[in-house]
């Protein structure tokens, strides 16, 4: 701990000399923005982020990798880092449970109280990741080419869509990111001084990225072999280390594959380890994937991303400023300015096109990278057209930043508020059904706790996120409404995904809907979907998009079934409940 304590000051000296004050001022900006948008879904007992780790998983994260026993879906260090940074707040939470019986310490650790404070602090450290890895990427790209693209490149990189969502959110893939810029700036000092702690520091980082998220391993498929094998094979002066470059790589890797088995937990559960990496080459990635394992599934793939980039990166005219920038870089090429294409491309070939899908986190490394073409684009536009070119970005930086907030207005517009605006008027002991995961309305909090609520799903009940208050119900979709419910309530997500999909040459329906729809009762959602839920009216509650933004054309940002996600309520026909206004849409019977 007091080597760590040691280490921080000298990193901060390393990303933030003090005279890069255009930096500083940046990254606080940016802060700012991302602390505006961290609290959307607080109080929280459980997550509105789909496939979050805060506020609850990590606990699962860290008891599942440590002993040896079954694993868990993700790593070990970033839940460890999670688990160490709210021990505090669990340890106080346990000691002022009203009793010390297991039951009822787990209720008073997973209330709205504890939690919320423990996911504020996991947003937390999300956000400061995302500093350290902006940071990371203007270093990075300072030293292949200048100052001025470096900062360029963490400032469009800020603004990128994708990037900004999941430094704040507390998914996986904002802390890898981190690592893996960490690792590429060490690869430039390997290649600059090669001193022993040089290699043995990228090797570490490599090892973090990847025992934070095991999908960090694809953006090192090609940097690793191209700049540290291939290329001082070809020219043996290339790195500085000479002719210790090999006998120093090898004992990187060998390093780095034992750092991976301690920060991953692979070394402490190494049963765990095998049922990870099984599952992440089978039905944990080809049972969702969305293209055929043909040519034409890879072209459609590619067809969708490139076609998706305005959404999830950056505006179309920033996106042309990315092809100059690229057009740049290419005039003066050297084998290590390629590295953040390398990168790139690297996570893209094998890992995005490997799953076969489509999503803001697919291509979210491949967008942080390609930022740095984007700093090389503008360094190169000033430098030639001086104001009138600093005027032009500086626009094109605000229509990208403004692109970015709206996320930030889905969240604080998100669909789940009116929904709990309604149930929180209900009757007491009014019966209500919900489907699906945990991204629901807040259930368990005081203002709902006068409902009686059921979650229903395909699932064991021991292998779900708990909900406190909530009685847990296993059985096919049909139950839905089997005993009469006076109300219940839907994502739209979910009953979209059992609806019948018109396939596109190369497209396919994910392997594991397939099976749901065969095996779980999906006709019940097609009746939803279609104002056909026998003895129910169906309504339809959108994000409540502001009306300037509507007028304005800006679409509403949909990220990973978490932002901008719409919900359904079904209402007994002959139930009293309180009617519903607003921008609910009674969805009118049809064939």
């Amino acid at each position: 701990m007091k080597r760590l304590l040691h280490a921080l000051p000298r990193l901060r000296d390393r990303l933030l000399p003090a005279d890069w004050r255009g930096l500083r001022w940046l990254l606080a900006a940016h802060l700012v923005l991302q602390l505006s948008g961290i609290a959307w879904d607080l109080p929280a007992s459980f997550e509105w982020e789909g496939d979050a780790v805060a506020p609850r998983d990590f606990f699962a994260g860290i008891a599942l990798n440590l002993p040896p026993g079954p694993g868990h879906t993700y790593p070990l260090l970033h839940n460890l880092i999670l688990g160490l940074v709210n021990l505090p707040t669990l340890l106080v939470s346990v000691a002022c449970a009203p009793s010390w019986q297991p039951g009822a310490v787990m209720r008073h650790v997973l209330g709205y109280g504890t939690m919320t404070v423990v996911y504020l602090t996991c947003k937390l450290v999300s956000v400061l990741m995302n500093l350290v890895a902006l940071a990371a990427l203007a270093r990075v790209v300072g030293r292949l080419w200048q100052r001025d693209a470096g900062l360029w490149a963490a400032a469009w990189a800020a603004v990128n869509l994708s990037v900004a969502y999941y430094g704040r959110a507390t998914n996986l893939d904002g802390p890898y990111l981190m690592w893996m810029a960490l690792a590429a700036d060490r690869l430039l000092d390997v290649i600059e001084t090669g001193t022993v702690r040089d290699y043995r520091m990228f090797a570490l980082l490599v090892a973090a990225s990847v025992a934070t998220k095991d999908q960090a391993y694809a953006a090192w498929v090609l940097p690793g072999p191209v700049l540290l094998v291939l290329w001082p094979a070809l020219r043996p002066a290339a790195l500085a280390a000479g002719a210790q470059h090999w006998r120093r790589l090898a004992a990187a890797i060998g390093g780095g594959a034992l750092g991976l088995g301690v920060l991953g937990g692979g070394l402490l559960n190494p049963p765990g380890l095998w049922n990870r990496v099984h599952g992440l080459m089978g039905h944990a990635s080809q049972d969702w994937r969305t293209y055929e394992a043909s040519l034409a599934g890879v072209l459609r793939n590619v067809h969708d991303l490139l076609w998706s980039l305005p959404a999830d990166w950056w505006p179309l005219p920033v996106l042309a400023l990315l092809v100059l920038g690229l057009g740049v870089a290419a005039r003066t090429a050297t084998v290590p300015r390629a590295l953040p294409l390398l990168l790139g491309l690297s996570f893209l070939a094998c890992f995005t096109l490997v799953v076969a899908r489509v999503g803001q986190r697919f291509a979210l490394p491949t967008g942080f990278w390609m930022a740095a073409y984007l700093g090389v684009g503008s360094a190169w536009l000033t430098q030639k057209f001086a104001k009138n070119a600093q005027f032009a970005l500086a626009l094109l930086w605000l229509l990208a930043l403004g692109h970015t907030l709206t996320v930030q207005v889905a969240q604080w517009t998100d669909s789940r508020r009116p929904v709990e605006a309604w149930l929180a008027q209900l009757p007491p002991g009014t019966r209500i059904r919900i489907a699906g995961g945990v991204s629901q309305p807040r259930f368990g909090r005081d203002r709902l706790a006068h409902l009686r609520v059921s979650r229903l799903g395909v699932e064991a009940v021991d292998h779900r996120n708990p909900l406190l208050g909530v009685e847990e119900i296993q059985g096919d979709w049909h139950r839905l409404l089997g005993d009469k419910p006076d109300a219940v309530v839907v994502p739209a997500g979910l009953v979209n995904a059992y609806q019948p999909d018109v396939a596109r040459e190369g497209s396919r329906l994910p392997a594991v809907l397939e099976r749901q729809k065969a095996e779980d009762g999906s006709d019940a959602f097609w009746a939803i979907a279609r104002g056909q839920a026998p003895g129910y009216r169906t309504y339809l509650i959108p994000t409540q998009w502001p009306t300037v933004l509507q007028r304005l054309g800006v679409p509403i940002p949909h990220v990973h079934a978490s932002i901008g996600e719409d919900q359904m309520v079904l209402m007994r026909t002959e139930s009293a409940l309180p009617p519903l206004h607003g921008t609910w849409r009674l969805v009118a019977p049809r064939d």
